[in-house]
């Protein structure tokens, strides 16, 4: 399986926020504590 797009938005007060969806269904929301998270800089 590849790894899902990131998709970008931006809040109110001008920060981007990167995201991905995947699979179908309910809205679950996942925040991984620090040190988990598998983030990459763009």
């Amino acid at each position: 399986m590849t790894a899902p797009p990131i998709q970008y938005t931006r809040a109110d007060d001008g920060t981007s926020i990167a995201y991905w969806t995947l699979g179908e269904g309910p809205l679950a929301v996942f925040i991984p504590p620090p040190g988990m998270a598998h983030l990459e800089l763009k």
